[in-house]
């Protein structure tokens, strides 16, 4: 190899090396962007309730705290896709979503989201503790699980404060093996856990405007 052979080599690899940090060699691929959708879910009730709810925002365990899908494909593993996303991670979706159907039943006073600082009768909080697409060999599924609890905000007595706290899990299966169908299927677990959660509060919130006493029900 001759002197100008031993010059060139090194600036073909550092041109290379430029275009490939510059884009030269292909734009990246886009991020796709999914969300939920589903129809507010109606409930049995029998009339409205004079209480005003705030949904705060959700806990999250740290397996899905990210707007990255993740899915598990075997024992004790859990991966993201880099390029599918859900469009907020799933501790604002939430209970954005149940705030969204509390509000649509008509059946309370008022119903806020944690962004606005009103005062409430009584706060929903809760935790996503679980929030994936489960890969199996015939088929995906959508596994939701949450925890709930129901608190009344004016109630003085701390012991009595907490009216419920109940764990909420689903799974639906994928139409196919995409994104999509995983949005789809989780759209439906969803749709059904919100269903269940709603008539939860309501039944509950129910009992309390009939009795005596408006903080966690009636004193022993």
């Amino acid at each position: 190899m001759d002197r100008f052979q031993s010059f060139l080599l090194p600036m073909v690899f550092l041109a290379a090396l430029a275009a490939g940090c510059s884009g030269f060699g292909g734009p990246p691929p886009d991020i796709n962007y999914y969300a939920p959708e589903y129809d507010p879910p109606a409930i049995d009730a029998h009339q409205p309730l004079p209480f005003v709810l705030r949904v705060n925002r959700f806990g999250v365990d740290p397996f899905y705290d990210s707007n990255r899908i993740v899915y598990r494909h075997a024992d004790f593993r859990r991966d993201a896709y880099v390029y599918h996303r859900w469009w907020a991670s799933p501790a604002e979706m939430v209970p954005h979503f149940l705030a969204r159907d509390l509000e649509s039943t008509g059946l309370f006073k008022g119903v806020f989201v944690f962004d606005r600082h009103l005062p409430a009768t009584h706060v929903l909080e809760g935790n996503v503790e679980a929030f994936y697409e489960h890969d199996e060999p015939d088929a995906w599924q959508a596994i939701l699980s949450l925890r709930i609890s129901l608190i009344a905000a004016d109630e003085p007595d701390v012991s009595r404060r907490i009216l419920f706290q109940k764990s909420y899990a689903d799974r639906e299966p994928c139409a196919r093996k995409t994104p999509e169908a995983l949005t789809a299927a989780m759209s439906r677990a969803m749709a059904r856990t919100s269903e269940s959660i709603l008539t939860d509060i309501y039944r509950r919130l129910e009992a309390v405007s009939l009795s005596p006493f408006r903080g966690g029900g009636p004193k022993p």
